[in-house]
């Protein structure tokens, strides 16, 4: 999109689309497009690789500097796609970087109560958390 907008300025963000691995590599990754995940049964690893292939190309790269300009990309991507080979695993478990790093977008004001255990393990209390919603610019 970038480079049809003004080839010249954005030469950088091209996919070589004669380069028969970057092809094989995108057919591959398009075959799960529609994926959960949920349930998967199946390894992985391919996926995971063709996708940190695709990333890592300088032309992706150079697509994610301009994107200011065309589109939004979360800010927590870079943290995920460096642990592709973790999260693809068959037996991933989320880590508490994982979960912290995570974004579920939100709108409005949502109040989360947890109860709590005291270190003795004996007291309760209540732990409010609240959710503003929305990104910055929507507050």
């Amino acid at each position: 999109v970038l480079y049809e907008r003004n080839n010249r300025i954005f030469s950088d963000c091209r996919i070589d689309e004669n380069n028969e691995t970057i092809r094989d590599a995108i057919n591959y990754v398009m075959k799960y497009r529609s994926e959960s995940f949920e349930k998967v049964e199946e390894d992985l690893t391919e996926l995971a690789n063709n996708i940190s292939y695709l990333w890592n190309l300088k032309c992706v790269q150079q697509t994610i500097k301009y994107r200011h300009k065309r589109f939004t990309i979360p800010d927590n991507i870079h943290y995920f796609y460096a642990e592709l080979d973790t999260i693809f695993s068959g037996h991933y478990i989320p880590s508490t970087d994982d979960i912290i790093r995570l974004r579920i977008r939100t709108t409005g004001m949502i109040e989360n109560k947890f109860t709590m255990l005291s270190g003795n393990n004996c007291d309760e209390y209540q732990l409010s958390l609240f959710d503003t919603g929305g990104e910055r610019n929507e507050r």
